[in-house]
């Protein structure tokens, strides 16, 4: 069994075209082993993530954030799925103002999805054209 971890953009909107974006990468995992999907109580990625994995019926948890806020909050949450989760896949935008300083990408906006894939260790970053 494998435990991946999908997280990424907050700013990312829930339509049509994120929700194929993401729908794709579940149904890769689906078809390739056992795998339970993990992430976060955000908006963006981690919303979608989580209505598709109940829509679609798929194994997931979803990890919960203590406090409104990074320290204490975010942070922590984002702790807990690098270190629960054997494989992070964040899902970024591409750069608009402020490019990514977890990863030191030039590609893609700044997400918390590669603090926890950092975090992690094993990560890959999807950069999603609005």
């Amino acid at each position: 069994m494998k435990i991946i971890g999908i997280v990424g953009s907050s700013k990312i909107p829930f339509n049509s075209k994120s929700e194929k974006f993401i729908y794709d990468i579940l149904h890769k995992l689906k078809n390739k082993w056992e795998t339970v999907i993990v992430t976060g109580d955000a908006t963006g990625v981690d919303a979608i993530t989580r209505t598709l994995c109940l829509k679609y019926n798929l194994q997931h948890s979803v990890i919960y954030s203590k406090l409104d806020k990074f320290e204490g909050g975010y942070k922590q949450r984002n702790k807990i799925i690098a270190d629960y989760c054997d494989e992070i896949i964040s899902i970024a935008l591409p750069v608009s103002k402020t490019p990514c300083y977890h990863c030191n990408s030039e590609t893609h906006e700044r997400t918390g999805g590669c603090y926890t894939g950092k975090l992690n260790g094993n990560y890959k970053v999807l950069v999603m054209q609005l």
